[in-house]
């Protein structure tokens, strides 16, 4: 019951790291407000925490909104009266494609949810952390920021931008009480990692410094990261190479 009495925002809980960090929370005592684009998979995630006595709440999030990364906060607030973190983990990595076969219309997209909806989520729950004086928010960046096969441009660009985004809103908000860790994993066997891989050879190439990571052991380490005493650390990143 490490997050007993909290209240934890989980975007792209329908599968995936969202979904065991979503799962993890819940077992730890949080009231977990489950957010995706996905109707089926978030209220799939939210009846399991509830079917082992736990607390949630589904909201369908387009991350890309503001609207509705707005109406996210609001819900955790009326719901639960607080929040206390969030882990902005929505994101997607479909488009395998050098920079002169990617269409405009998939770097915008891949930019959208990866980096804009990592700061319109962040923009949303930072004035109720500031006016709390308090808060832990995990993104979450990867291993291609440090060298994976070349043909994911935008999925890479974006992890880049996590990473600095994080970093300075660590910075601005130092003094407030808002704390901001940066979760960088190598292959995570999620649906989403499953589907960026064309052969055995493309996935060797990936996870031969990094291994292969459960879903549920990355919740383990974001567990760790949202721990109040990790405020001092803010800024900092945490990897998973074994490199």
């Amino acid at each position: 019951m490490r997050l007993e009495g909290k209240v934890a925002i989980v975007t792209g809980a329908a599968s995936g790291i969202g979904r065991a960090v979503a799962l993890r929370f819940a077992r730890e005592g949080a009231r977990v407000v489950c957010c995706d684009i996905n109707d089926e998979g978030g209220n799939d995630t939210q009846r399991e925490i509830g079917g082992s006595g736990g607390k949630a709440v589904f909201v369908k999030t387009d991350v890309t909104r503001s609207d509705e990364t707005a109406r996210m906060a609001q819900t955790a607030l009326d719901k639960f009266g607080s929040i206390e973190i969030l882990v902005p983990a929505a994101g997607v990595n479909d488009v395998y494609a050098g920079t002169l076969d990617i269409t405009e219309a998939q770097w915008d997209r891949n930019l959208a949810i990866n980096l804009k909806g990592v700061f319109l989520c962040c923009r949303s729950v930072l004035p109720i952390m500031v006016r709390q004086g308090h808060g832990m928010i995990v993104t979450i960046s990867s291993a291609a920021t440090i060298g994976w096969p070349p043909l994911y441009p935008a999925y890479t660009a974006a992890k880049m931008g996590v990473m600095g985004l994080t970093q300075c809103m660590a910075r601005e908000f130092q003094t407030h009480g808002v704390g901001f860790l940066i979760f960088r994993p190598g292959y995570v066997d999620t649906p989403m990692g499953r589907q960026s891989f064309i052969d055995q050879e493309h996935r060797d190439m990936t996870t031969k410094d990094t291994g292969v990571m459960k879903p549920e052991e990355a919740a383990g380490i974001i567990l760790n990261m949202v721990d109040g005493e990790m405020l001092y650390a803010s800024g900092s990143i945490v990897n998973t190479m074994r490199s």
